[in-house]
């Protein structure tokens, strides 16, 4: 989009914009289908409703609204549409986009929800410091967007909440949701990845936790839910369209073994070239990037830097004295935040890398972020594939029983967010060939139910929307009707 295109919408807004007509000039830039458009004009509509008064809640309602969808229904064209909208309104500064992780939050152009709320990794109270600045950052601020929430847990949740309040001056007892912000929407999946520490949004809440209990109370108050359904990702496969369905269902036969005939037979195959590789684990990935790493310096006739990381032992003088090879030291993987480095990094000019760690979220180094020559990792782990689409992927579908801390339905999960990052299958390739007990996981019994529910709600709300909508139109046209 240039500037002046943009600009020039702008001058079309008018001095009395309806959240329609506001929608209809954004729809000139992202192109929306109907429950898309469907979002961005209520939300809006809303917007222009309480422009001069957003924070006075016996003038206007809070929106609490659920936008759902599976992978590749548009949900980030949804929240591109309302930002663009309330550009348009030179309002932009109101918006505040975030995630639970760096990667999630970079591919909305946000912040995570730790930096933009001063939540600390491990959940401890603020700063004073920390208070200061995210009451400046939330002055402002009308409208919170908060993409995979999938991945959010129900304390959190509760924290959220808590330092809404903070960041608008309000007591932590106030009974006002979120701070009183007027629009607060969810954007997510709940077949992706669930939260890593504690229970989904869907889950029963941990016993005697509190934090939990409100939690799953807050997310009982998103009572407006709309769930996108036009798949825009594998619209020229519809074959692989019907088989990622299968697989979200948990409903893969034997007949979906014929997958195996995309099975690899080497990593060094040229048609590769360019596939990201992604696997569940480490001592997986650390083998792959070896062997990427071997390929893209002798492809490039280029040396292999080996540094070794800084490590202790025990010295002895004696005859028994143990050295540390090179094999050794290959075999120490990183551990994550605890230990953040192989062994032996090994670096070679240009080469392909992704980053493990949130650097600064507003140059795009965050966790899972792809470069060039900046780290050794060569290929993300299934967590980082969530959000992104991939037009060719080598896959590791393979289950793997010793994996400790995966129930069924995180496996299932496993599968369905790897498989579903694909436009077509013909990008797809399998790092391992698969038997039937690789594929019969299925989602959660309890997810079934809330998705029920949230369907429910989805009735409710659209049949609400459009009686708004109907009253809005003959309002105006009454107003028209009137002699000045």
């Amino acid at each position: 989009m240039s500037i002046s295109s943009f600009e020039d919408r702008r001058l079309r807004v008018g001095r009395a914009p309806t959240g329609n007509s506001l929608t209809s000039l954004v729809a000139e830039q992202i192109p929306l289908n109907v429950k898309q458009r469907m979002v961005v004009e209520k939300v809006l509509s809303d917007a222009l409703a309480w422009a001069e008064h957003p924070f006075d809640s016996s003038r206007r309602k809070q929106m609490l609204l659920c936008i759902m969808g599976e992978g590749g229904t548009g949900k980030s064209q949804v929240i591109k549409a309302i930002v663009t909208g309330m550009d348009l309104l030179h309002r932009k500064k109101e918006v505040i986009l975030t995630a639970p992780t760096g990667a999630a939050a970079d591919n909305i152009g946000g912040n995570t929800y730790h930096t933009s709320l001063g939540i600390s990794i491990d959940r401890s109270r603020a700063t004073s410091t920390t208070r200061s600045r995210i009451k400046r950052l939330w002055e402002r601020k009308t409208i919170i967007i908060v993409d995979e929430v999938s991945m959010m847990d129900l304390t959190m949740l509760s924290m959220i909440n808590n330092h809404c309040k903070m960041a608008k001056s309000l007591d932590r007892n106030s009974p006002e949701f979120f701070g009183g912000l007027p629009i607060v929407i969810f954007v997510g999946d709940f077949f992706q990845f669930s939260p890593v520490r504690g229970p989904a949004l869907w889950r029963v809440p941990r016993l005697n936790k509190d934090e939990d209990e409100i939690g799953q109370l807050l997310w009982h108050q998103f009572t407006q839910v709309i769930i996108l359904d036009e798949q825009m990702r594998q619209t020229e496969d519809l074959s692989f369209r019907d088989f990622l369905l299968r697989a979200r269902s948990g409903s893969l036969t034997s007949n979906d073994l014929s997958l195996n005939s995309k099975a690899i037979t080497s990593l060094a195959d040229p048609q590769l070239e360019g596939a990201m590789t992604v696997v569940k684990r480490n001592s997986i990935r650390h083998m792959v990037n070896r062997i990427q790493m071997e390929k893209f310096a002798r492809l490039r006739n280029q040396r292999i830097y080996i540094y070794s990381a800084i490590h202790t032992r025990t010295k002895s003088t004696g005859p028994g004295n143990i050295r540390l090879r090179a094999d050794d030291l290959l075999q120490q993987p990183d551990q994550g935040a605890t230990i953040p480095f192989p062994g032996l990094f090994l670096y070679s000019t240009g080469m392909p890398a992704v980053i493990l760690t949130n650097i600064c979220t507003a140059l795009g180094q965050v966790n899972g972020a792809a470069g060039t020559a900046v780290g050794v990792v060569v290929d993300p782990s299934d967590y980082k594939g969530q959000g992104s689409t991939l037009a060719s992927a080598i896959l590791d579908l393979k289950d793997d029983p010793t994996i400790r801390g995966l129930d069924r339905h995180r496996k299932f999960c496993s599968t369905y967010v790897q498989l579903s990052r694909l436009r077509s299958s013909e990008g797809l390739h399998l790092l391992q060939r698969l038997d039937m007990k690789d594929l019969q996981f299925e989602p959660d019994p309890r997810l079934l139910s809330e998705i029920q529910r949230l369907q429910e709600l989805e009735k409710q709300t659209m049949a609400a929307w459009e009686g708004d909508k109907r009253r809005e139109v003959h309002n105006k046209s009454q107003a028209d009707e009137r002699p000045e």
